[in-house]
C-alpha cells in the first residue's frame, strides 16, 4: 500500500516575497510554478521561483491546517522557520501595538461618592478591616396580655 505524502512548501520568488502552498507531488508543482502554467498565481509574475522551505506530512488534513497556519504569518516569521529559527516563532508572534493587552496599565480606583469617602478610600487601599462592635441581641421579653 502507498504511502500519502502532503507537503506544505515556502517559495521564494524574485522580487523577495513568499508564497506558501500545499501539494501531494512537489516536484510537478514546482515544474508548474516555474513553467507559469498558471498564469493567474500569485508567482507567475515573479519568476524564477525557488523552495527555501517544505515540511511534509502525512494527512492532508494537518498539511491544510498548517499552510493556512503560515500563510498568515509575517515576512520575519516566515523567515525564522525557513532558517531552522523555530525558537523566534513565539516572541515573532507577540502583538507589539501600544494598544496590546500587555501594555495596559491599571489605573487605581478612586470612588465617585462623595458621602463617607474615607471608608471608602481604606476599602479600596485595601486596609485591615475595622472591627466594629455590634450590640448584642436580647431576647425579646414573654408578653403576657
Amino acid at each position: 500500500m502507498e504511502k500519502h505524502r502532503y507537503f506544505v512548501y515556502i517559495l521564494k520568488c524574485v522580487d523577495d516575497s513568499y508564497y506558501t502552498g500545499v501539494t501531494n507531488d512537489l516536484d510537478r508543482r514546482l515544474s508548474e510554478h516555474q513553467s507559469g502554467h498558471l498564469p493567474d498565481s500569485y508567482a507567475h509574475s515573479r519568476r524564477p521561483v525557488e523552495v527555501v522551505f517544505c515540511k511534509e506530512f502525512k494527512y492532508v488534513n494537518d498539511a491544510i491546517a498548517f499552510e493556512k497556519q503560515v500563510k498568515g504569518w509575517g515576512h520575519k516569521k516566515k523567515e525564522a522557520i525557513i532558517n531552522g529559527n523555530r525558537e523566534l516563532l513565539h516572541p515573532l508572534a507577540e502583538c507589539l501595538n501600544k494598544s496590546s493587552h500587555k501594555n495596559y496599565v491599571k489605573e487605581p480606583f478612586v470612588s465617585a461618592q462623595t458621602d463617607n469617602a474615607s471608608a471608602t478610600l481604606r476599602l479600596i487601599n485595601a486596609e485591615p478591616p475595622v472591627s466594629l462592635s455590634v450590640p448584642e441581641r436580647r431576647p425579646a421579653e414573654d408578653h403576657q396580655p
